[in-house]
Order: structure tokens, then sequence, then C-alpha cells
């Protein structure tokens, strides 16, 4: 697995948590 792969493979996972974070604040805010 080359860096590019896993350098998107880490903005895929940070994107997926940091839109899981909005809406559960958005829900409990």
């Amino acid at each position: 697995m080359g860096w590019m792969e896993g350098l998107r493979g880490v903005g895929v996972m940070s994107l997926a948590v940091f839109t899981m974070w909005v809406l559960f604040s958005l829900c409990t805010g």
C-alpha cells in the first residue's frame, strides 16, 4: 500500500469521525 492510499484512508476516516461528531453535537445540543 502506497502513502497516497494511506493518506486517503486517514482522510476518509477523519472525515467520517468529524461528521459523526457534528451530527451528535447537533442532536444533543
